[in-house]
């Protein structure tokens, strides 16, 4: 019996590991990991083409904190797209480009950026660029997009509500669960470490 119970905890973090997001790629992609808030931003044309830049407040640079030196205060994301008034025509103009993610005032998030050579910074590719953060302001920040396993005690569970997925024994059951803002930085420091050596990619 308890056995099985344990293939069956071992298939259900196994499921875990495969489903969720692998932020290595990510990482290896960007010159800067941050947490911030999308403080403005504004639009403007430059060579025909609307451009988008964000000021982002930085509350955590993760790749300076990982190596424990100073880090950004601020950043600009750049972006192409946006809404602008045409400097010709003089009507308001907008662009926008497929399969981008947006970014708009007041977005709390991880953001994965590379320097540009205006010294801006765009988001790498791919819409997990920005892990938006949920609960700022209370207790228990966390990521949606990334997941973690919480142990229950069984006499808490509500049958009713169980997932096919929760794996039960007579003692407690794992769940999955939003991954709170300080397990998410733990994980992105450890990866941080094995995918980057220092002073490469920013990090001086």
């Amino acid at each position: 019996m308890y056995l099985r119970i344990w293939l069956v905890l071992l298939i259900f973090i196994s499921s875990y590991k495969a489903g969720a997001i692998d932020l290595t790629q990510q990482i290896r992609a960007a010159d800067n990991v941050v947490q911030g808030r999308v403080m403005s931003k504004s639009s403007e044309w430059v060579d025909g083409k609307i451009v988008t830049r964000h000021r982002i407040l930085v509350r955590d640079d993760l790749v300076a904190s990982t190596y424990g030196i100073a880090g950004k205060s601020e950043l600009y994301i750049v972006q192409a797209g946006g809404s602008a008034m045409h400097p010709t025509l003089n009507v308001m103009i907008s662009q926008s480009i497929s399969h981008q993610v947006k970014l708009n005032v007041a977005d709390e998030a991880i953001f994965f950026t590379r320097n540009t050579v205006s010294g801006a910074q765009q988001l790498v590719s791919g819409t997990d660029s920005v892990l938006r953060l949920s609960g700022i302001g209370t207790d228990k920040v966390t990521l949606p997009a990334l997941k973690q396993l919480k142990v229950v005690p069984s006499h808490k569970i509500d049958v009713q509500a169980q997932q096919p997925s929760v794996a039960k024994s007579s003692k407690a059951v794992l769940q999955q669960e939003a991954l709170t803002l300080p397990n998410a930085k733990k994980r992105i420091w450890q990866l941080i470490k094995q995918t980057r050596v220092k002073g490469e990619k920013g990090n001086v």
